[in-house]
Formats: C-alpha cells, structure tokens, sequence
C-alpha cells in the first residue's frame, strides 16, 4: 500500500512539473531546447536582410556542440544518434553546429531521408552549412563517378537543404556565450571550387562582422583556410580550401575580431598531426578542423563559450571521453568598448548606400608577356590580389596555371607561336554557359608576327548579360604621321578587324551588353594616330562604345548598359615579372546601369552544366600514383584513430585543469562506453527513486520561482 501511495504523488507530482514547465517554456524566449530564432530570412539577392538580434542571453557562457562530415547512410546511423546523445547530454549547450557534408555521395532525396532519420535523436538546435556532398552533384554517378550538377539543379539541392535543416537561409549568424557565429555557406551555382561563397553570401559576411566589430567572432565553413594543414595531400587546393582564397584573407585581414574558424572537409581525425598543431593558425585566425563521423567511429568538438574566448574539447563517442592532450584554449584580443562609436555610425551610413548602389564590376587588362615574363607565379599572385571580376590577358603563352587563383582560365590561340595567345579570366562564381574564339590575323613567320586571336565569353558584368572579348591585335608598325606602315601584317589584321567589327554590331544589335579589351597595339600618342578609320578609337565609336586608354592598352564598353566608376592605370614596374618600357595595366570598375537581369532570360544559364574541361581541377583528379601517401578516400573510415588515443583520454565527467570548462562536461559517468550493461533493478530502485524525486523538487523549486520572478515584474508595484 506505501508503495501504491507513493506512486500516486510521484505520478501527480510529474504531472504538475510537465504542466508548469510546458507553460514556462512557452513564456521563455531564451529556452535552451528552443532558443529565440536570432536572424531573419536573408533570401539570395538581398545581402542586408538578416539581421541579429541581441539579448541578455547572448552574453552567459554556453557551450556549442560541433561535429562535421556525417555522410549519413543508413549503417552510420547507430554511431551518429549515439553521438547526438551525447550531445543531448551537454551542460547549457546552445546547439549543434554542423560543418558540411551531412549527406552519404551525392545530395539525392534518398539520402536526405536517411539524413532526417539521423538527426532525429537531437534534442538540441541544430545549425548546418552545406558541404559539396549535399549540393553540389548530379543525382545518378556518370560512369562510376560525380558529376557537377546544373545551377538549376543546385538550387533545387539548396532548397532541400534548407527544408531539412529548418532554415530560411544558407548564410546566417547566432550570438552566443559573447560570440557572434557566422554559418558561411557553399552557395554559389556556378563554379569550380567545392567550396565557394555566393555573392550575397559574401556581402553578408562582410556586412556583419561591420555591424559587429566588437564581438569575438567564429566562422563555420565547409573547407578550411588555406595553410592551416601542413603538407597534407589530400585534393587540388582549389578544392581543399575556402575559395577565393585572396578575397577570404582580406576579409579576414579587416576584421580581426574573427579568431576562430570551424570546418571539415578534409576529415582530419585526432589521430593525425594536423589536427592540433601551430601550423593550425593563419594569420590571426585559428583553424579548428573538425574530425568527421564514419560508421565506427566519431568525435564531437565541445566548445565552451565565454567573455574572455573559447575552450575546445574533443569528445570520442565511442569511448565516452575526452582527448585530453586536444583541450584548447583560445582568448582572443578584443577589448570591450562602452557606448557606440564614431566607426558603427559610419558602417551603417556605408551600409545604406551600399543597399542604393547598383552593382559593380572590376575588370582588369594586363599584357602577361609571357615570352620574356620571369616571375610567372608572381603575376598569377598579383592578378589574384586584384580581385578582378574579369581579366582580359594578352599574351598568355602557358600562363594558365598561374592565373588560376584569379579565377576560371578561358584562352584562345593556335599550336604554333600564338598557342594560349589571349585569355578571359573570370573569377570564380560567374557563370560561363557559352565561349568561343577566332583568329584575327595568321601567322606570317616573320619577327614578332605570329597568329593573333580573340575570346569571347557570355557571362554577366555586374549583373547584366554580356559578352566580353579579349583580344591582341598583330603588331602596328605605324609611321610617325600615325598611319599603319604598309606591309602584309597590318592589311591581314584590318581584315580581322572588319569581321570582328561586324559581329561588335550584331552583338549589341541582339541585345548584349558587349565590353572589349586588350592590347591593341595601336599607339594613339602619335600624330593624327585618333583620326584612322580603322583605329580602336574610330571602331568604338562607330559601334557607339565608351572607351579608355593607356598607350596600347584598351577597354571599351556599351555606354547603355554600364559606366566607369572607378578607372586606374598601373606601371608595368609595378607588376612582377613585368619591366620598364612595358605595357602598363589598367584596372576599371564598371558600374550598371540597370538591376540586374533575371535569372530566367537566359536558360542557357540556369542549365549550364560545368563541363569536364572548366573541371579539370576537381577534387576527384588526385595523382595517388606521385607519392601521395597522406591521401585518404573520404569514404573510408580510420579504425586506427580509437587505438591510437585509447592511452590519453579522461573520463568525460571528470574535472578540467580549465575552470571555465567545468560545465564542457558531457553529463556521462565513468562507464558510459560500456553501452548495454544493465545494473540490478532491485537493489537500485530506492536510490533511483530518491534521486528522481529530488530532482523534481528540484525543477520545480526553479520553475516557480522564475514564474513568480515573472509576475513580480508585471505587478503595479
């Protein structure tokens, strides 16, 4: 009868703890199982719509899960929900952060199925960027291996992600423990990398960290910064790291509050000198590589969140315990400042005009001179360091490995002397659905006279559809009244000039916004050299262009589409590999003139798949037969990783030398990796029995109390 009676009050006493706390939950916006959603939708197109809200809980210390690389399939699930909980178990933990790579190969509808299956288990928010894995690839393997997918495709994929994950955007932010997390995602439809940021992504980010200046800050990217891994082989770099790599390091160059960056990619486990070590850091930014979740194994990064930085832990699921030579702790260098400043009223001054401005463009137009260029791999670095949107290179002899950084190569040229002669670099992210070249002039055979070509790409020019040429104009001995010097050289040019000239008319007569560039090798400096018929000038103006120029060097552009905003001429001394005498570069910011045009006018676009030629860097080309002994299918899982940290781990609810981390602790007792073993009921109930009651008391004791906190603050008092 005792027995009955106290199953009776503990039945009610339940009842009423359910009750109370279902009704506090729902009045606290700060709960932890469902925190206040802190970002608006930031839908693609509008970079300033996600916006962070702050409150008091953004600054109390919390502790954020981190995991990465799930490749969720369905005989990976047991170790995963084992890892979510785990994670579950954490003390004031604000979520799981999530770095890419969710699903098993390809993104299909299958394995996102087995996805939602997975996550299942967690009990705690979850917050996720895609990795190339969920978005990136065509559903179905073309002869055992991935193939990018179509930007429509893409899109479809990201919409899935986002429906899956509970998202409204791929790039947003949270503000926990006194941090700002900023979620970078892989978002852009068109491009080479695995990992590149959209456009709006990037304003984003940049926007951001500017309204957040004074606020210790995390990036949580798919693929880490370049040189945060030593000499690991595992893919090309284009494909190993966050991309742009230039433009990501400026970013990070200007606003140093961001000393922590989270990623996967490279599935570098704890057992691998990588994964902890002082090469980790770039620049002032510390690299945190997250090991990935496989079918036998799996890890999960404890980060313990505070005002004065942050406390990294690694948790092995299958053990239970922390790897105690990985504890780390990081402190970062910003310094609190009262009150708001001069530098945050000018960011949201900048902030609103930007939010006015039509976009823009910078184009670059450089002569490589390959045939005598000594620093070859120094001008692919300064090339890069210009961020162009486009480049239109002359004298592109095998410079192609070297531009690359700069962004996608498309060259034109022959297999005698004039092979790879002119190139259109466009950077990553712009979409290219059609290119195509011609010959200007043949090869004569004589001094410098060889076959001259001309490239043209479809892509769009600060938003707008166009068609942009690179070419390089044979030699134009002129003579000192300015008129071409009559010899075989310059009428075989003329002649190219005049097709070339007629399909300029026909491209803006259908539409296009056309814009020219190159060396020319027309010196308009000499006497009477403007008033030639067939002059660039006299040919732009014709076609109705707007055109500069510095000695040879020439770009012109359809005055109804575009305007310079910005124009600025650099001195061949200070380009590397370039000499005095030279040709000097130009660098031209194009702004539209008009929003931008709709996705849907062009279908060629939307269904543009990348080709196996603008492929060639991808991450599936790994030479393994040179030696790469470091390289690892990303596949596999590593059984060698548990053995070889069984003998320094601590038991996970032991007590950190750290007292900051006290609370890092997952909620586990010293034999949680002993999964199943059972204790005897009989001789553990009365002890359960007064700890589940005690507990109750407990809960409750806190319920009321905040409910009468609450009511305290609405009374007329």
């Amino acid at each position: 009868m005792p027995r009955v009676k106290v199953g009776n009050y503990i039945a009610l006493l339940v009842l009423f703890v359910w009750l109370a706390a279902d009704c506090a939950s729902a009045a606290n916006p700060f709960s932890e199982r469902r925190p206040l959603d802190l970002s608006k939708s930031a839908s693609t197109g509008s970079a300033g719509q996600a916006r962070i809200k702050s409150g008091d809980a953004d600054s109390r210390p919390c502790n954020l899960a981190v995991m990465a690389d799930l490749h969720a399939k369905p005989e990976s699930l047991p170790m995963l929900q084992k890892a979510l909980k785990k994670v579950n178990a954490i003390k004031d933990v604000f979520g799981l952060a999530i770095v890419g790579d969710l699903c098993s190969k390809l993104g299909t509808g299958a394995e996102y199925d087995v996805l939602r299956r997975g996550l299942q288990a967690a009990e705690v928010p979850v917050f996720a960027v895609p990795g190339n894995h969920d978005i990136l690839y065509q559903d179905n393997l073309v002869n055992g291996e991935k193939k990018r997918a179509a930007p429509a495709e893409k899109k479809r994929k990201q919409e899935t992600f986002k429906k899956t994950l509970g998202l409204k955007s791929l790039y947003f932010a949270k503000k926990a423990g006194g941090h700002l997390l900023v979620f970078l995602p892989n978002d852009t439809l068109a491009g080479i990398p695995c990992v590149l940021p959209s456009d709006d992504a990037f304003a984003f980010l940049r926007k951001t960290l500017r309204e957040n200046r004074d606020m210790p800050t995390a990036i949580f990217c798919h693929a880490p910064l370049a040189g945060s891994y030593g000499d690991k082989k595992t893919m090309p770099p284009l494909q190993a790291n966050a991309q742009p790599v230039v433009k990501i390091r400026k970013i990070l160059r200007e606003n140093p509050q961001v000393y922590l960056w989270f990623a996967g990619h490279l599935h570098i486990t704890p057992a691998q000198k990588y994964y902890n070590f002082a090469g980790n850091k770039v620049g002032g930014v510390n690299v945190i590589h997250v090991p990935p979740s496989q079918i036998h194994n799996s890890w999960v990064q404890v980060v313990r969140l505070s005002a004065k930085g942050a406390t990294i832990r690694t948790l092995d699921v299958r053990t239970g315990k922390y790897l105690k030579k990985h504890t780390r702790v990081f402190r970062h260098g910003i310094k609190a400042k009262p009150g708001q400043s001069k530098d945050d009223d000018e960011d949201k001054d900048k902030d609103k005009k930007e939010d006015k401005e039509l976009k823009k463009a910078r184009i670059v137009v450089v002569n490589a001179h390959a045939g005598g260029n000594r620093n070859r791999t120094g001008f692919g670095d300064w090339l890069a360091n210009q961020e162009p949107d486009l480049a239109l290179v002359s004298e592109s002899v095998n410079m192609r490995p070297h531009m690359r950084d700069a962004g996608r190569v498309f060259d034109a040229g022959s297999q005698t002397r004039g092979q790879q002669e002119v190139a259109v670099v466009v950077r990553d992210g712009l979409a290219v659905p059609a290119h195509d070249s011609g010959k200007i002039s043949p090869d004569l055979g004589i001094g410098i006279a060889h076959d001259r070509w001309w490239k043209r790409v479809q892509t769009r020019v600060a938003g707008v559809r166009s068609r942009v040429y690179s070419l390089h104009l044979n030699a134009v001995i002129q003579q000192p009244t300015g008129e071409p010097r009559d010899v075989n050289r310059w009428h075989l040019t003329r002649e190219g000039l005049e097709k070339l000239e007629k399909q300029w008319k026909q491209d803006i007569k259908d539409g296009w916004a056309v814009i020219i560039g190159g060396d020319l090798n027309w010196n308009d400096s000499r006497a009477h050299a403007r008033q030639h018929e067939m002059s660039p000038g006299c040919i732009f103006k014709r076609l109705g262009l707007t055109c500069v120029n510095k000695e040879l060097m020439w770009l012109a552009w359809t005055p109804q589409t575009h305007r310079s905003v910005k124009r600025q001429s650099i001195p061949p001394t200070s380009i590397p590999g370039l000499f005095e005498g030279e040709h000097p570069a130009l660098r031209i910011e194009l702004q539209a003139r008009r929003q931008p045009d709709e996705p849907d006018e062009d279908k060629g676009e939307k269904d543009h798949k990348v080709t196996d030629e603008e492929a060639e860097d991808d991450e599936s080309v790994v030479d393994t037969s040179s030696g790469l002994e470091d390289y690892e299918d990303p596949e596999d899982a590593d059984d060698a990783d548990a053995t070889s940290e069984a003998e320094d781990v601590e038991e996970a609810g032991s007590a950190d030398n750290d007292s900051e981390n006290t609370s890092a602790v997952a909620e586990e007792t010293a034999n949680a990796s002993s999964d199943g073993s059972d204790s005897d009921d009989s001789t553990a109930e009365p002890a359960q029995l007064a700890a589940v009651i005690e507990r109750m008391i407990e809960v409750l004791s806190q319920i009321l109390q905040g409910i009468w906190s609450g009511i305290v603050k609405i009374l007329p008092i």
